[in-house]
């Protein structure tokens, strides 16, 4: 991201270094920008002797083009930003659906050993308390097994109450998954109509239906668990094991195999998603590198062909083009000094002969150019009118 923010003020910097050269250029004067284009012009012509598009034109579509590259580059940046927040969200909500699977297995597999402890409870309560069948014990009492399957049974209702409403913190689990609905509320069978038998009564109840029956089963023993006299293998009490030990306790492993099932396809599917977008973003990045080098391509070009085109000025009009002779030397407007030394060493240094006059047409400033060619040194043409030096039409 910091990258990409260095890039733009980078790329901004440069643009302005270039509109700051091109706007020095075009404060020439039109015959001069014409006389240095001429050449460049020529060059752009075709083989069937046609012209190019006008510089006008073309100017124009530089400017769309530049545009073009800049609104590229924004919005790749934005999928770049969209990317990352709906990757940030599809993480937030895998990693609450996560948790809440978590929370529902954990739950889940809770009720198993709980409806087995209030089991075993309860049948401890049926063999010891007194009558003609139990059998005696020191160990354990009838009230204290008959408080540790309330308990435990208790537990797992309000479990099985918690899977199916949810509660403040945790959604409900109905709805979540198709599978997981129908093992806790869809009938797994159709009863047999003529089967009259008890069994028959909750053979194809869903799970959640089993526990409350088994709640309710087990409350009317334990209520009742004097009459039994010790004797467990009755119609009721022998219905008990069966209950909780050939259908809770199966279905419940299927429940929570489908909870293992779904933790484990959560972090797939976070894995493949991230996978994705990182390989998406990768793409994006390259993109937008690829933008930027075109868009920097572009500007060099244009700066390249300011080059050329301040090569093919005379160097007179640069110097007398104080903008733009301050942009090539870095000079400040309150350095005047500087630039007039300087401009006289450009004039001096220069291959083109150079010949500056006064008000009074009278030789002032000469370069080495006009020594070779007149074959005059500066002592001998400096402060001499310039009709001694060239016939009066040159000299006008």
């Amino acid at each position: 991201f910091y990258g990409f923010i260095l890039f733009i003020i980078f790329a901004m910097l440069y643009m302005n270094e270039v509109q700051k050269f091109a706007s020095s250029i075009l404060d020439f004067e039109k015959p001069v920008l014409e006389e240095a284009s001429a050449s460049l012009n020529l060059r752009n012509r075709k083989k069937n002797g046609e012209k190019a598009e006008s510089s006008q034109n073309q100017e124009h579509a530089s400017n769309y083009v530049i545009v073009l590259y800049i609104i590229s580059y924004f919005c790749l940046m934005a999928c770049i930003v969209i990317l990352f927040i709906v990757d940030f969200k599809n993480a937030e909500t895998l990693n609450m659906r996560f948790q809440s699977t978590t929370i529902w297995s954990l739950r889940s597999s809770v009720r198993m050993p709980f409806t087995l402890i209030s089991l075993q409870s309860l049948l401890m309560a049926l063999f010891i308390t007194p009558g003609k069948r139990s059998t005696p014990t020191n160990i354990t009492n009838p009230k204290k097994e008959l408080e540790t399957y309330q308990g435990f049974v208790d537990y797992v209702v309000e479990s099985s109450n918690f899977l199916i409403q949810g509660d403040e913190e945790t959604e409900e689990l109905i709805g979540f998954d198709s599978v997981i609905d129908n093992i806790l509320t869809k009938t797994q069978c159709e009863p047999d109509p003529g089967n009259v038998s008890m069994h028959e009564t909750y053979r194809c109840n869903s799970l959640n239906q089993l526990i409350y029956y088994y709640d309710r089963l087990s409350s009317d023993i334990a209520n009742e668990i004097g009459k039994y006299e010790g004797y467990v293998f009755g119609k009721m009490p022998g219905e008990i094991p069966h209950l909780v030990l050939n259908h809770i306790i199966p279905d419940s492993v299927t429940l929570n195999e489908r909870f293992d099932h779904l933790v484990v396809s959560f972090l797939e599917n976070y894995k493949t998603q991230h996978i994705v977008f990182y390989i998406i973003e990768l793409i994006v990045i390259v993109l937008i590198f690829i933008v930027g080098f075109l868009l920097w391509k572009h500007y060099n070009n244009a700066y390249n062909t300011a080059l050329l085109l301040i090569r093919r000025i005379s160097p007179v009009a640069v110097v007398s083009n104080t903008k733009l002779l301050k942009y090539i030397l870095d000079i400040s407007s309150n350095e005047k000094v500087n630039v007039m030394s300087t401009s006289e060493s450009i004039v001096k240094n220069s291959l083109s002969s150079i010949i500056c006059i006064g008000k009074m047409k009278t030789i002032e400033v000469i370069n080495k150019s006009v020594s070779s060619m007149l074959g005059f040194t500066p002592d001998q043409v400096l402060g001499q009118a310039i009709e001694n030096i060239f016939d009066e039409e040159s000299a006008a």
